[in-house]
């Protein structure tokens, strides 16, 4: 991915119980430990992820019992350095179907049957759950439904699991509460029953306590939910119409509601995921991608019904991307190269796929026509189907003898036996709008959010921009709505605690189903075409490598040893074999003359001899030309023959490439060599002049030192004299201040004295002349 800029797709293919989803993770790991990464709990965010999606998604099959019954899409997004920004993850062609319906010997999705181990006796008891057998989803299969120690214990553990990755991932406890709610009200939902009422085929519910405990665990009406199972509203130029729905109509209705419901919710937590593993950085145009495919592998049961045919055709398309980039890309690549193509047989299924998706006679085209005919029947659809492919491709869609409801297509991998029994109720999956409205005016905010979007063409449910900003502010606008004010349709106000009346939109064209934008109403089968399309085209733009995964034998028992011809089998109709033999005959290294010179430098900075002119024959010549010759000549002198020269390209043989990676390594290290001997001659004489330099700074030094202490002892002498003679001139001075003091107090010595002796005599005159006169 770094080296060629391109982003990069790992497709996991096989049987089903082969270990693809096991190989997923470790390839996974072993991506997230090879790489730097920006998000550095990726690998333990992922490792949360699974246990949910395995429990979402993953359910008991004929032949596995940890069989993936969807296709998981994982994209791990770098930085154009290699660094991991963070992964998203899409669901694709999940089985929904499974929900309400599946085999004897299968089971239902994982999660209800962790939901009655898990679940404590109290909210057992407050959701209505019984023992899993008495509940029509779950009694398919009566001993998956018995819960014995061993199997409750390792339940609980694994819905333990499921609780704690929901609240990793950023689900409040109240999210968690109201999933587990919603899983509930699904096996409510089977438990509907009906009887005739009224003298126009029409129904009504006859266990009304089912439609209560499913109507408080989804916080809808009761009564609004059990008219909307049963008559369908229309409005028709202002005038309401109430039709009234058949035993059959009724039926499909409930189920599909189950359907959608779990198919929603399922896409609801894939988009939570996709939160949480969102890059904490904002992408850019250069950020690339390594995306790891996992989907279902081929299946042949016993009786295959419209799951097995969408599975099958999903891995016929998977096969024919392979054929064309091993087979189909070669004998293009060779013709634009000027190279001899090379003779592969190899099987194409081309016309398989044919078979399925022809645009008019089609196996898909036909049934979604018959789907929109409330009057067709599987008869009926047996007879056009076998009029229909059964004529146009005979040699891949068998007509039965008796021309009765099944036939036989001849895959890739093995003729399989479908079942049209049950293939028109499988594909209609239509939704009535009665159901969505009534939905939309649930209290329960989750299931408001549910059906507040309509699907898009990939059937799965788009990520809401209100909901999912960062993995940090995940929930943070859900539960500031729930604090709100609802609304209803009309914008009137009520209260949480009260139940909203059900009312059709202003513009309502009368039709009672989901449709496409158009005319047509969406099938389960316009949904796979619109999801296969996608995947493929994800695909195309990466450049793609392909694990084969081999199951070793028939049995589920893993001590089993290997069986002989059952790998054969895979490896023969896989095109392993073929491949091997492309490989041996066929070019399947192949480089651009400058991707060549670049990545074995090595080689050629060794084997090439350096001329004055190689520069003017690089700016006489174009590059390519240039390139091309520098190639050539390079690959001569290695004495590396058998390759082919392309106009733009080197095609080697698939030995090749061990030779030019042991001449390149060897060359490598005698240029190692040569490098360590050159930068240690150079280090050697570096450090000869830096020592030699030292040596003249030191003798510099040396000398500045001494002219320093020489000048110092100079100064040194000088000062001491000038201290010497200012000594003496200090007691000079000190004696004459000294002799100055003394004759200044002598003088006031005296002075005093005279002072007194002039008070004296000018007392003595006093005396005197008083005596006189006396």
């Amino acid at each position: 991915m770094i080296r060629e800029k391109t982003s990069q797709c790992v497709v996991i293919s096989g049987l089903s119980g082969s270990g693809k989803t096991e190989s997923c993770k470790y390839i996974v790991q072993h991506i997230l430990s090879r790489s730097l990464s920006v998000e550095t709990a990726l690998n333990m965010k992922i490792n949360q992820v699974n246990p949910l999606m395995e429990a979402f998604g993953n359910a008991k099959t004929y032949i596995n019992t940890n069989s993936s019954r969807f296709g998981k899409y994982l994209e791990i997004l770098f930085s154009p350095s290699g660094n991991v920004l963070g992964a998203q993850l899409k669901e694709y062609l999940l089985e929904k179907s499974r929900v309400i319906s599946h085999n004897n010997d299968e089971g239902n999705f994982h999660i209800f049957y962790y939901l009655f181990a898990g679940l404590s006796h109290d909210t057992l008891v407050r959701n209505g759950l019984r023992t899993p057998s008495e509940h029509r989803y779950m009694s398919h299969n009566t001993e998956l439904a018995q819960l014995d120690g061993a199997r409750q214990v390792e339940y609980r553990k694994k819905f333990q699991m499921v609780k704690q990755g929901l609240i990793s991932i950023g689900f409040s406890m109240d999210d968690v509460q109201s999933i587990f709610t919603i899983l509930s009200a699904i096996l409510h939902i089977g438990d509907i029953t009906f009887i005739p009422h009224g003298a126009n085929d029409g129904v009504r519910v006859k266990n009304a306590s089912a439609v209560d405990k499913i109507a408080e665990l989804l916080q809808v009406s009761s009564i609004e939910f059990s008219s909307a199972l049963v008559t369908e509203l229309q409005v028709t130029r202002g005038e309401q119409i109430f039709r009234e729905r058949n035993f059959m109509q009724a039926s499909e209705c409930r189920d599909a509601f189950a359907k959608a419901l779990y198919g929603r919710l399922f896409s609801w937590i894939v988009n939570g995921i996709n939160s949480y593993l969102q890059p904490i950085q904002e992408e850019s145009d250069s950020t690339q991608s390594i995306s790891i495919l996992d989907i279902f592998g081929f299946e042949n049961f016993k009786s295959n019904s419209f799951e097995q045919l969408c599975i099958n055709l999903t891995n016929e398309h998977m096969q024919r991307f392979l054929n064309q980039h091993i087979y189909d890309l070669e004998n293009y690549d060779c013709q634009q190269e000027g190279i001899d193509t090379v003779d592969i047989n190899y099987t194409d299924n081309h016309l398989v796929i044919e078979t399925f998706l022809n645009k008019h006679s089609g196996i898909l085209a036909i049934l979604d026509e018959e789907s929109r005919f409330p009057q067709a029947t599987d008869q009926t659809l047996a007879t056009k189907l076998h009029h229909g492919p059964g004529v146009q491709f005979p040699s891949i869609y068998a007509v039965p003898k008796d021309g009765g409801t099944s036939f036989t297509v001849r895959h890739y991998a093995a003729p399989v036996v479908y079942n049209i029994v049950g293939l028109l109720e499988k594909n209609r999956d239509f939704l009535p709008n009665s159901i969505v409205f009534v939905a939309r005016t649930s209290n329960n905010f989750i299931i408001q959010e549910l059906f507040r979007l309509n699907l898009n063409e990939k059937g799965v449910l788009p990520s809401s921009p209100q909901l999912h900003h960062h993995p940090n502010t995940f929930h943070v606008n859900r539960d500031f709505k729930r604090n709100e004010v609802l609304l209803n349709h009309n914008g009137r106000q009520f209260s949480p605690m009260q139940q909203p009346t059900r009312t059709l939109p202003e513009k309502s064209n009368g039709n009672t189903f989901e449709r496409t934008g158009g005319t047509a109403m969406r099938t389960v089968a316009f949904h796979f075409k619109h999801s296969l399309t996608e995947l493929i085209d994800k695909m195309n733009v990466c450049q793609c490598h392909f694990v084969r995964c081999i199951k070793p034998n028939e049995s589920r028992d893993k001590s089993t040893s290997l069986t002989v011809p059952c790998v054969t089998r895979q490896l023969r109709y896989s095109g392993i074999l073929q491949m091997c033999e492309i490989r041996k005959k066929g070019y399947p290294l192949r480089m651009q003359f400058d991707e060549f010179l670049d990545r074995y430098n090595a080689l050629v900075l060794c084997v090439l001899p350096t001329t004055a002119n190689d520069r003017s024959k690089e700016l006489s010549l174009s590059s390519t030309t240039y390139n091309r010759d520098r190639s050539v000549e390079c690959l001569k002198r290695a004495g590396i023959d058998d390759y082919k020269v392309g106009r733009t390209k080197l095609l080697f043989r698939y030995w090749h490439s061990d030779q030019l990676h042991n001449l390149a390594v060897q060359y490598e290290k005698k240029v190692n060599v040569c490098q360590k001997v050159l930068r240690g001659w150079l280090a050697r004489r570096k450090f000869a002049r830096l020592r030699e330099v030292h040596q003249l700074q030191l003798v510099f030094i040396r000398k500045f030192c001494d002219d320093i202490a020489l000048i110092g002892q100079l100064y040194k002498t000088k000062m001491d004299n000038y201290c010497q003679y200012d000594q003496k001139r200090k007691v000079k001075q000190s004696s004459q201040q000294k002799t100055e003091e003394d004759d200044e107090q002598i003088a006031k010595t005296m002075n005093f004295f005279d002072s007194i002796l002039d008070q004296y005599l000018s007392d003595h005159d006093t005396l005197d002349e008083n005596k006189s006169k006396i």
